[in-house]
């Protein structure tokens, strides 16, 4: 049996929380002469889906809700806070 978060408040609405969870790693830095631990991160998203028929889906949402930094390799740390939009017709 499959349950929404959002059943109770509106059959049309999904809201989906979400946790990304990663300890540290190993990364070179750009010249590659020596190798450093990068830190651990966890991340809070959150997103909303808005479906008033069977062939339309609308949604919004926030990745990295608290704004942490963190780097996944050496010279590209990870964009902070982000929203987005998206919506979405079948055909």
């Amino acid at each position: 049996m499959k349950r929404r978060l959002g059943a109770a408040l509106c059959p049309k609405l999904t809201l989906t929380p979400s946790i990304e969870v990663a300890g540290a790693r190993w990364t070179t830095i750009t010249n590659g002469n020596w190798y450093y631990r990068t830190g651990a991160y966890c991340l809070t998203n959150f997103n909303v889906d808005y479906q008033p028929g069977d062939n339309i889906k609308f949604s919004a949402g926030v990745r990295n809700a608290f704004d942490d930094y963190y780097v996944l390799a050496d010279g590209y740390p990870s964009p902070g806070r982000t929203f987005y939009l998206a919506s979405k017709v079948n055909f």
